[in-house]
């Protein structure tokens, strides 16, 4: 069963937050978890950032697979420029999840900038 979630009348015009992106994130993880697909559909939504698709769709990729995820999870009405951002989300997200190398890198150089500070 494919479950639609509306982002429009879950957030509004602007998916900007983590906190918008959490409560989106929670709607897809329930239903995936359910073993359902999921439709996003971004119709009506003007302002896309990374901060609200980190958390509403990359940290997805921390608990299931891309090729799963590909397969019942479905995005329409976004715009070009919300397209563009999720892509970016997604290929950051599916690289930091499956490259454990990659991901204590960038953990590494996170700690050692945030001490420098």
């Amino acid at each position: 069963m494919t479950m639609k979630i509306n982002v429009l009348s879950q957030i509004g015009e602007n998916c900007i937050t983590p906190e918008d992106g959490e409560l989106i994130h929670q709607l897809i993880y329930t239903c995936l978890s359910n073993g359902n697909s999921v439709e996003l559909d971004f119709t009506g939504v003007r302002i896309f950032a990374s901060p609200f698709f980190n958390v509403a769709i990359g940290q997805l990729f921390e608990d299931f697979k891309r090729d799963m995820l590909k397969e019942h999870l479905t995005f329409v009405g976004l715009t070009g420029h919300g397209s563009r951002v999720l892509q970016r989300v997604i290929e950051n997200a599916d690289l930091f999840y499956s490259n454990q190398t990659y991901r204590m890198a960038l953990k590494t150089v996170i700690t050692q900038k945030s001490e420098s500070y």
